[in-house]
């Protein structure tokens, strides 16, 4: 059934013809938010949540070894966060 109901998902905008273009500062500066905003939620979210634990559970492991993970939001953030 789970497969079915993804069979109908269309993921818009995620494979295009068109050639990825640099983001201008202003696009920068939007990402950044959207990406703050999502931090936000996430540590709102109670402290027994799923989602709030995989998220430390990551971050604690970037913060032991950041030659290990390079990519991802955790990273991002943590770049935007030490501006």
């Amino acid at each position: 059934m789970l497969q079915t109901m993804l069979g109908r998902v269309k993921f818009k905008g995620i494979m295009t013809k068109w050639p990825v273009q640099k983001q201008t500062a202003d696009q920068e500066d939007v990402t950044e938010y959207r990406k703050l905003m999502f931090l936000h939620k996430l540590m709102s979210l109670q402290s027994g949540s799923v989602s709030r634990g995989i998220f430390i559970r990551k971050l604690i492991l970037f913060v032991n070894d950041r030659s290990r993970i390079t990519l991802g939001f955790i990273p991002d953030v943590c770049q935007i966060l030490f501006k």
